[in-house]
């Protein structure tokens, strides 16, 4: 979704925390919350790829938000740990939320500090006022965006054909 889908209507907005911070993002890039599973490990994965998990067959790389944005880490996961699917580009990604607390409908005026938000690709499209409080609208392109398949320090090259190669065939 570009910024400029955000002028034209009301938004679904699924709302989650990870550590202390309240995140939303747009409900149509969602498909479903699963409990947080046992991942398969990669070895010498970005330190923000938790792992693998097995959706009815299909291998779903899952993604740790405290690593992928640098947010503070402080505690295990709690037990409400969920994984939130979201489809981007024919993709399924997992995103690990210490818990879901609801979705809403807003208004593009209900929007707050886009204009910070507005450079190249940004991960942030702005603040979300929601019932618990202000929440961070993650833009999944950018947060999820990355290229297996451009190997990096990190991620070993066998693995780039492997992870690349996931698609949404059960969601």
């Amino acid at each position: 979704m570009n910024n400029s889908c955000m002028d034209t209507g009301s938004i679904e907005m699924l709302h989650f925390h990870v550590a202390d911070t309240r995140f939303c993002v747009n409900l149509s890039q969602t498909s479903r919350v699963l409990p947080l599973v046992a991942l398969q490990s990669i070895p010498d994965a970005p330190d923000y790829i938790a792992g693998l998990m097995n959706l009815h067959g299909t291998s779903v790389p899952v993604v740790d938000l405290i690593y992928r944005l640098n947010l503070p880490h402080t505690r295990p996961y709690r037990v409400s740990a969920c994984i939130v699917l979201c489809q981007m580009d024919g993709k399924t990604v997992g995103l690990i939320a210490d818990d879901v607390d609801q979705v809403s409908t807003i208004e593009p005026d209900m929007i707050q500090l886009q204009r910070l938000f507005n450079g190249n690709n940004p991960p942030l499209l702005g603040l979300v006022e929601s019932m618990q409080g202000m929440a961070t609208w993650l833009s999944l392109e950018s947060v999820l965006g990355f290229d297996f398949a451009i190997p990096d320090d990190h991620l070993a090259n066998d693995y780039h054909d492997i992870l690349n190669s996931f698609s949404d065939k059960s969601a």
